[in-house]
């Protein structure tokens, strides 16, 4: 609706006019009124009303001094006058003014209806020009580069069903599509980020410069990124010749983008096409391609036609030994050796679906940790713990990486299942115990203690608890506290040089200490003593 405010110096006109006159029936909304020129232009200000009805003659400022001024604040505002007076000076100061309409009081409703329904009407007119040139400044300000992206989007979903349609809005937009042949191609950026890619305009306008140019070698094509699929590209490439030109050309773009931009990608060709309207059917066949390369070593280009022609071979189908045989065989290459075995069955499956790899590899790490807590007891299990591994596990995004993660922790736990029983373990363990013994004084760690004996933090707890049957912590804490005892039965020894000497810099944590390794406090330990 559009909006109007009434001015007049007369309460009865201001009231006959807001309550009397059918407003909303033209459209119109009154949202003020005003007795005068001063208070009117206030609301003018505040509320751009797109009509004024306004009486000539007023005390302060009169209408025709309003209707100049609120012109400078609101120009498109339409203006009305009403006034008794009739004399020519008025009305032809008032048409100067730009003013629609001049009606004389008394007001008929009629005239009023009438002159607003002119009114109205062109201000209609005036807001259907403004939304035409606010939508010509929108496309003009989306450029020839957004539209040719709409529309090769559009060709690749399949929306597009008419050849001539489509080769009519080509050539508008001037791209050249108009060969015998036509595949669609489809880049997914791997999950390791480049360093260009901070500033993600420029590296995405890259890489489509270099598809491009590199397509242009042997062929015409276009590139776009995909804008509904994060780090995702998507192509156009019209040929003559075989498919597998167009392959190899892919396989090109693919290192050139490793080359300049020190970026891996997967990408999926798909089948050629003999019409334009035909490429949803290459491009989905596209994105079915790069699906595959979960069970694929490193990045490709994969294409649907050649995933099918390869012969499969049957794989490792036996049945999974016992684990445990695997991580303590004399020889390293039993476990290696099976491993490489698994995992290539797992690929000759050809599944798309990581979670059943996901689920296959879980099992694994499940049967691995079973493992690993029958031969060492206790729960420093540190990063070898299954619930980290299964973690990542879950955010690995291929077999080959999903195979890196199993490997790797297999033989971790083969290593530690090893140092137990080898007779050089047992030499550590009494080092890192002599340590203890006599730099309980010091600030000891962990990482310390392991440095002492070239072990990782990790393995050395594990094997200090089989050993010993006690943490490292556990072992320390017991040494300070029985020299604490025996330096407490010396009156002369004061609390806090106790706390000081068993490696205690807070005498009140060492009080807490105490009292939980002996039931009582230092003082009430010392007069027990008597």
């Amino acid at each position: 609706m559009y909006t109007i405010l009434i001015v007049d110096d007369e309460q009865t006109t201001r009231d006959g006019l807001a309550r009397h006159f059918d407003w909303n029936g033209l459209g119109l909304s009154v949202i003020g009124e005003a007795d005068d020129g001063t208070a009117a232009l206030k609301l003018i200000e505040e509320l751009k009303p797109d009509i004024l009805l306004t009486d000539v003659k007023m005390a302060f400022m009169d209408g025709l001094e309003l209707a100049r001024r609120a012109a400078e604040i609101t120009p498109s505002m339409k203006t009305i006058f009403i006034s008794g007076y009739d004399e020519v000076d008025f009305i032809r100061s008032a048409l100067r003014l730009g003013a629609r309409d001049y009606i004389l009081k008394p007001i008929e409703f009629a005239e009023l209806e009438s002159c607003l329904l002119k009114v109205t009407e062109q201000l209609d007119k005036e807001r259907e020009v403004k939304s035409d040139m606010m939508d010509m400044l929108r496309k003009s300000t989306m450029g020839l580069p957004y539209l040719r992206s709409e529309m090769l989007a559009q060709l690749l979903r399949g929306e597009l069903l008419s050849e001539t349609s489509i080769q009519e809005r080509l050539d508008f937009l001037g791209l050249r599509l108009n060969a015998e042949k036509y595949a669609a191609f489809f880049i997914s950026l791997d999950e390791a980020e480049s360093p260009m890619e901070s500033n993600w305009q420029l590296f995405s306008f890259c890489i489509r410069n270099i598809c491009e140019e590199t397509l242009e070698k042997s062929f015409k094509g276009y590139v776009i990124e995909c804008p509904n699929r994060p780090r995702s590209f998507a192509g156009v490439v019209q040929f003559s010749g075989s498919i597998n030109e167009v392959f190899e050309s892919v396989s090109e773009i693919r290192q050139n983008l490793d080359l300049f931009l020190q970026s891996k990608a997967t990408i999926g060709l798909g089948p050629e096409v003999f019409r334009l309207k035909d490429l949803g059917v290459s491009y989905r066949a596209a994105l079915d391609a790069v699906l595959h390369r979960i069970y694929m070593d490193q990045s490709g280009v994969l294409s649907l036609d050649r995933l099918e022609s390869q012969s499969l071979p049957p794989g490792n189908r036996e049945s999974l030994p016992k684990m445990m045989d695997l991580l303590t065989a004399e020889d390293e290459g039993d476990l290696s050796g099976w491993l490489s075995a698994f995992f290539k069955t797992l690929a000759d499956s050809r599944s798309t679906d990581a979670a059943f790899y996901r689920g296959k590899c879980g099992m694994l790490i499940f049967e691995a940790f079973l493992c690993l807590k029958e031969q060492v007891t206790g729960d420093e299990t540190g990063e070898l713990s299954q619930h980290r591994v299964l973690e990542r596990l879950y955010h690995s995004q291929t077999l080959g990486q999903m195979k890196e993660i199993v490997v790797g922790y297999c033989q971790e736990i083969r290593s530690i299942i090893g140092l137990k029983n080898d007779s050089q373990t047992k030499r550590a363990i009494e080092v890192v115990k002599k340590v203890i013994r006599e730099r309980y004084g010091e600030n000891l760690t962990i990482e310390s203690l392991a440095a002492e004996v070239y072990l990782s933090p990790t393995y050395l707890c594990m094997l200090f608890h089989q050993a010993v049957g006690c943490t490292i912590n556990t072992w320390l804490t017991t040494v300070r506290m029985e020299k604490a005892k025996e330096m407490l039965a010396d009156l002369g020894n004061k609390l806090y040089d106790i706390s000081f000497a068993v490696g205690y810099a807070n005498p009140s944590y060492f009080s807490r200490q105490f009292r939980k390794f002996t039931g009582l406090s230092p003082s009430a330990y010392r007069n027990q003593l008597g």
